[in-house]
């Protein structure tokens, strides 16, 4: 059999160096979230936050719907940690006129903003947020769980908009 190797010295263990080589290169990409500071977590943001808003008009029948944002756009967001879970509590709908309900079944896919720097100061920059910095569940007639889980931290500004139907029009959905 045909050898490079001199004689005497020993084969090296290929399939050895491969597996450290191989860990390497996952413990080089997975340094960004390699100590607790991104252990995964959730926090309940109470009392209410936010408020409604009406966009259009709803004194004559449906046709408006209600927004929510968890705080002013100008002002102070919700810090979002890395893979931390934060659950919004919602505040009180504002009355609707007689006949009129807030859908909850068909609410609009929630959005989110994540800033490094927030609006309400002066390097303000922010962008809407997709993929893993804003994952949506939960969303009932009381709350909304967003998730951030990316490991690096921001603010956040989260929206939800519940279109408002006639009583009789009204989804079942999640309460």
């Amino acid at each position: 059999m045909y050898s490079r190797r001199e004689p005497g010295r020993p084969r090296p263990n290929y399939p050895y160096v491969a597996a450290l080589a191989c860990l390497a290169g996952v413990l080089s990409a997975a340094s960004a979230c390699s100590t607790n500071q991104c252990d995964p977590s959730s926090v309940t943001v109470a009392p209410p936050v936010g408020t409604w808003q009406f966009v259009g008009d709803c004194s004559t029948g449906p046709g408006c719907d209600l927004v929510w944002l968890s705080s002013p756009t100008l002002g102070t967001w919700q810090d979002f940690r890395g893979q931390y879970t934060y659950t919004f509590l919602f505040p009180p709908l504002p009355p609707l006129p007689q006949g009129l309900a807030a859908d909850f079944s068909a609410v609009f896919p929630p959005q989110a903003w994540v800033a490094s720097v927030p609006p309400d100061e002066p390097d303000a920059n922010f962008t809407q947020a997709s993929g893993q910095l804003a994952e949506f569940g939960n969303i009932s007639s009381r709350s909304i769980s967003v998730t951030n889980a990316g490991c690096a931290p921001y603010s956040v500004l989260v929206e939800v908009t519940v279109p408002v139907v006639a009583i009789g029009d009204a989804g079942s959905g999640p309460d």
